[in-house]
């Protein structure tokens, strides 16, 4: 028995409970964003290990951060920044340039540029449903 518990550890079983996700699996899984009190849908967004809170909206065309939203090291250069470790919620995606806005009054927010690129974008009337795209389409 001791053999079998040590094996099924290996494989990811944990006490008869099912395997952790893998980093594979948790790459399909939805995002999923409640709409806040503003009626805005707001996201966890870690660029490089620096994480930040910033607005979902796919009806923006265009993402942008501000200044404030970088890592305290980055160095944007003429209005933009390149992340090489890029994570919205769970879900990661390759590395990516940002234009960076410096005006304080300017909000970040990740637009339809990187939603449609990287998900198939369901807005529901409370939600924001964001299923991650295969690779190659």
């Amino acid at each position: 028995a001791e053999g079998a518990r040590a094996s099924t550890a290996r494989a990811g079983w944990i006490a008869g409970f099912a395997p952790a996700a893998t980093p594979e699996a948790s790459a399909r899984w939805p995002v999923i964003l409640h709409r806040a009190g503003d009626g805005r849908f707001y996201a966890d967004l870690s660029l490089d290990g620096h994480l930040v809170n910033v607005e979902a909206d796919p009806s923006r065309e265009a993402t942008r951060l501000t200044i404030t939203d970088l890592p305290p090291d980055a160095v944007p250069m003429a209005g933009a920044w390149e992340a090489t470790l890029v994570v919205l919620e769970h879900h990661r995606l390759p590395a990516m340039r940002f234009a960076v806005a410096d005006e304080p009054e300017v909000a970040a927010v990740i637009g339809a540029d990187v939603l449609a690129r990287h998900f198939m974008v369901e807005e529901q009337r409370d939600r924001l449903r964001l299923v991650p795209r295969q690779a190659g389409h």
